[in-house]
């Protein structure tokens, strides 16, 4: 019982950090596009 308990438990917690590392990077991910699109923009004034 215990045992199954405390599986359960790292589970969850692997599950969850796993989805908030990739939401991180999916963030990161369009941060970098966003940034790109700015740097795109600044040469065409150029």
């Amino acid at each position: 019982m215990n045992y199954l308990f405390w599986g359960i438990v790292i589970l969850v917690c692997f599950y969850l950090g796993a989805q908030l590392t990739s939401q991180i990077r999916q963030r990161k991910k369009f941060q970098l596009h966003i940034d790109f699109e700015k740097q795109k923009i600044r040469e065409k004034k150029w």
